[in-house]
């Protein structure tokens, strides 16, 4: 009898282990990726897109879930930074730009304001506000 408990012990360590593990990894995926935080860069000679973030909004996942369909096609004259709400420099950042809720905002090359998008937006819409905000060069 008491091998079948140490077994069971065992057995329920191990699913408890095995259910953190796997959390741990859905967790990950909502994770932004690819985005640089370093919000210093805007006005430094590159378009910039920041994406206002709040990782447990349904907005804020929707909205980066269509930059990230058409960022890889802007990648070569758009940089795309990440301000977190729930951070300091995010709310630093959001409190200068006068900025309440998740959103885009687009820079010039030097760093002027061009834009806050926030309203919903789909693939087509965004890719034609960064080509109308960061057009091609001939």
């Amino acid at each position: 009898m008491k091998n079948t408990q140490i077994g069971f012990a065992w057995r329920s360590i191990l699913i408890t282990v095995a259910a953190v593990v796997a959390l741990i990894a859905v967790l990950g995926t909502l994770l932004p990726r690819g985005y640089k935080d370093d919000l210093s860069s805007i006005g430094k000679g590159t378009g910039t897109v920041v994406l206002i973030h709040n990782k447990n909004g349904a907005k804020s996942l929707e909205l980066m879930g269509v930059v990230d369909k058409v960022r890889s096609d802007f990648q070569d004259r758009v940089d795309f930074l990440i301000a977190e709400v729930d951070t300091a420099s995010g709310r630093a950042f959001m409190q200068s730009q006068q900025v309440t809720n998740v959103g885009l905002i687009f820079f010039s090359p030097a760093g002027e304001r061009l834009r806050f998008v926030d309203g919903p937006v789909d693939k087509a819409g965004l890719r034609a506000e960064l080509d109308r905000a960061f057009p091609k060069p001939n």
